[in-house]
């Protein structure tokens, strides 16, 4: 179930374009701040910055290996 999921999405991903940005606010934290109208406050935190090309290797590094953890326990424990 768990591969038949994952390769829906990527079907999907890869058939739709991806969305305007301005659609996406709201939805996620890193957007809350396009719906709302706020109010600047001393000493806040910046957001984030983009993940760098090594993190973004390690993630998909990461998500492998737990793809594969999964699918070795469910060929383990079937």
């Amino acid at each position: 179930m768990f591969v038949i999921c994952s390769l829906v999405l990527v079907v999907f991903r890869l058939t739709y374009p991806a969305s305007e940005r301005r659609k996406l606010a709201g939805l996620t934290f890193a957007t809350v701040d396009d719906k709302m109208d706020v109010i600047p406050l001393q000493n806040v935190r910046p957001k984030p910055v983009p993940e760098t090309a090594a993190e973004r290797a390690m993630n998909i590094i990461f998500s492998l290996e737990l793809v594969a953890t999964v699918v070795g326990l469910w060929i383990y424990f079937r």
